[in-house]
């Protein structure tokens, strides 16, 4: 039997699969029912607003909720998981559980649901408003910062404005 030697293609011998880059791992795979449940933790979105962000009523979220539906359309697939990774991007940040931020309005004047009814990227609004928040946090410091060592005056009691009942007047 005769031998190939150096004929042909030549093989690449990898030493370890580490070298790999961290977007060439293999992806997490997980359930509709995980997904929810992380976007609820994070989010804290009633039934209500994860059916309008999804464009699906009540009842299809409850059932994704109980795994009486087993599979989702792939456009429902697709709003999930961006909702997924707008709520890791939060998670990550250490900001979970804010239901005054989910109705705060970014630059266009939408909330996290009226983006996504919209059809737009929630994770697009979620760095968008994580930027934000960004700026506010480095402006109070800064204010902080100069108000720290401010003198402030005691308040007067005849000042306050609330004349003193007396048991004597009539």
């Amino acid at each position: 039997m005769a031998t190939r030697q150096d004929q042909g293609y030549r093989f690449i011998h990898l030493e370890s699969v580490s070298t790999l880059s961290p977007a060439a791992a293999p992806l997490n795979v997980r359930s509709t029912i995980e997904t929810l449940t992380r976007i609820r933790e994070v989010f804290r979105l009633s039934i209500s607003d994860l059916a309008a962000a999804c464009h699906v009523s009540r009842q299809a979220v409850y059932k994704w909720i109980s795994g009486e539906s087993s599979s989702l359309e792939a456009e429902n697939q697709r709003r999930l998981d961006d909702l997924y990774q707008a709520a890791e991007l939060f998670a990550t940040r250490g900001i979970v559980g804010s239901a005054v931020l989910l109705r705060r309005k970014d630059k266009t004047g939408k909330t996290l649901i009226q983006t996504m009814r919209a059809g737009e990227s929630a994770q697009a609004w979620s760095q968008e408003m994580l930027d934000i928040l960004s700026l506010e946090s480095r402006q109070r410091e800064m204010l902080d910062a100069r108000l720290r060592d401010r003198k402030r005056p005691v308040p007067v009691a005849e000042e306050w404005g609330i004349p003193m009942m007396s048991e004597n007047d009539a």
